[in-house]
């Protein structure tokens, strides 16, 4: 049993397979917003992260930028033929935002990362309006399929965390 154990614990890892794109090609995508947007100047890496079949209980964050390894990750749920072109491709645009526009120092020690100059440019992105629409069906639809909050990082940009209904709902409940 404690030899067993021991396999167990020490025995490498099982490789982890990696699924391919379905859909959307991200490097595409990313050419094509690099090009348009910044003068293909850029070279981000940009892959898919997170799985399709199992969903985030309270948000699904669709896009992450980090500064350490300066590195672009699509949530792979956007990977779907339902899911339209400008979306995941504002999305990346948004994504490389964070590393042209990094987050201002507000009052000393605050960092604000949607900041104003942050948010005009978001705006700048040619099917804006669109992308807008979308994402407040697709939080509709979501939600009424998933019986499920779901807020994603991009719409609480700037928001206050706690609304009047919550805190009403907290009251009521004491």
């Amino acid at each position: 049993m404690l030899i067993k154990l021991k396999k167990w614990l020490f025995a490498p890892p099982k490789p982890r397979k990696v699924p391919k794109e379905e859909h959307y090609n991200l490097q595409e995508l990313y050419h094509a917003v690099n090009a348009r947007y910044f003068e293909g100047r850029l070279n981000l890496p940009i892959h898919w992260f997170g799985s399709r079949k199992s969903r985030p209980k309270y948000r699904i964050r669709f896009g992450t930028y980090n500064t350490r390894s300066k590195t672009i990750k699509i949530h792979r749920i956007l990977d779907d033929p339902s899911v339209p072109d400008y979306f995941i491709t504002f999305i990346i645009y948004h994504e490389i935002l964070h590393h042209a526009l990094p987050p201002k120092l507000r009052w000393g020690r605050r960092r604000q990362i949607h900041h104003a100059e942050f948010k005009a440019k978001e705006r700048e992105f040619h099917d804006y309006a669109l992308v807008e629409q979308y994402q407040k069906q697709l939080r509709k639809s979501w939600t009424t399929r998933l019986q499920l909050p779901l807020i994603s990082e991009w719409e609480n940009r700037g928001k206050a965390r706690h609304t009047p209904e919550a805190s009403s709902l907290d009251g009521a409940a004491g």
